[in-house]
């Protein structure tokens, strides 16, 4: 269980910009091939289920989760990014 922290917390720390381990090899290799290989594992599943365009959103979600990474680097605080965050999101 202890891998699985360490992997969740370095997949949030690094988003799809960084390296992952990946689950078969558990080597580092870039994170968008670790995603990619995760979808075309869980593919026949998601396509039973109805949910074949559910593997896209990881991806099209990165630019903001590493906007906030950003963010969250300069702001004075946990509180000062969020509220910047909310206030992007409202316009």
């Amino acid at each position: 269980m202890g891998v699985l922290r360490v992997a969740a917390w370095q997949a949030g720390r690094a988003g799809l910009e960084g390296r992952l381990h990946h689950p078969l090899t558990m080597r580092p290799e870039r994170a968008a091939d670790v995603v990619r290989a995760l979808l075309t594992h869980v593919r026949d599943a998601l396509e039973d289920s109805g949910e074949e365009g559910r593997g896209s959103g990881p991806c099209r979600h990165e630019a903001g989760a590493r906007f906030q990474r950003v963010l969250l680097g300069r702001a004075s605080s946990l509180r000062a990014a969020v509220v910047e965050c909310a206030a992007r999101t409202r316009g």
